[in-house]
């Protein structure tokens, strides 16, 4: 969250450009999400939903290659 605790529940989705998902997760105890099975190349928008909380759309690109870690902070809770 705003104040650096993790954040266990919230749903991730990973959609195309175009808004349509194509991975969805839940964080876990640890504020933790992670997906197996490789995203084809391209770019991708990371869309995170937790009531209070309140989350930026992230781009993501894919380049056929693993993935750095990616740290999402809520910006508010209401």
């Amino acid at each position: 969250d705003e104040n650096g605790n993790e954040i266990e529940g919230a749903i991730v989705e990973i959609q195309d450009l175009e808004g349509n998902p194509v991975r969805a997760m839940r964080t876990n105890g640890l504020g933790q999400f992670q997906t197996a099975t490789p995203l084809a190349k391209g770019e991708y928008l990371i869309v995170v939903e937790k009531e209070p909380y309140q989350f930026d759309i992230m781009k993501l690109a894919a380049k056929g290659e693993i993935i750095a870690p990616v740290e999402i902070k809520a910006k508010r809770t209401y």
